[in-house]
């Protein structure tokens, strides 16, 4: 048996254009993430995604018991500094609540997961995969009989 393996590349966690919110931990004015360093970040994740989809696709050609699913762009318009964020931003709070973020932010063991997707970002992903999950688990195994009949 051979095992099926489905792979993603990361999803979008960047609201648009550098866009700065109260996650993104304003101290004494300044954001800690400068938009340009939010754009230098989303260029990064870009980069990245290219690379495992490329690599991905290229073993794809050849093993069928490999795929790829694209998500991306799959949180639009539920980015981090959105009104209904499907991913966390530096911590596990929305945007809206200032005090819990505050807190979260002095005590880094309650915000265990910056730019992780939230429960509803994590359905949205599941939702996605598994499709691809499903055809890969129908994709009939290759006929080995001949190969092992040629080799005899």
């Amino acid at each position: 048996k051979r095992p099926k393996v489905v792979f993603t590349d990361y999803m979008d966690p960047f609201f648009p254009g550098g866009k700065t919110c109260p996650d993104t931990l304003i101290v004494k004015g300044t954001p800690i993430l400068q938009p340009t360093q939010l754009t230098y970040l989303n260029y990064l994740l870009g980069k990245l995604n290219s690379m495992i989809i490329s690599t991905v696709h290229g073993i794809e050609a050849t093993d069928r018991n490999v795929g790829f699913v694209d998500i991306s762009k799959s949180f639009s318009g539920h980015t981090w500094c959105t009104n209904d964020p499907w991913d966390y931003g530096l911590s596990v709070y929305y945007p809206t609540d200032l005090k819990k973020l505050a807190t979260a932010y002095f005590e880094r063991d309650k915000s265990g997961a910056p730019f992780h997707p939230t429960p509803k970002g994590q359905q949205v992903i599941a939702g996605l995969v598994a499709p691809e999950v499903n055809r890969l688990l129908s994709t009939p195994p290759p006929d080995t009989t001949r190969a092992s009949t040629r080799l005899r």
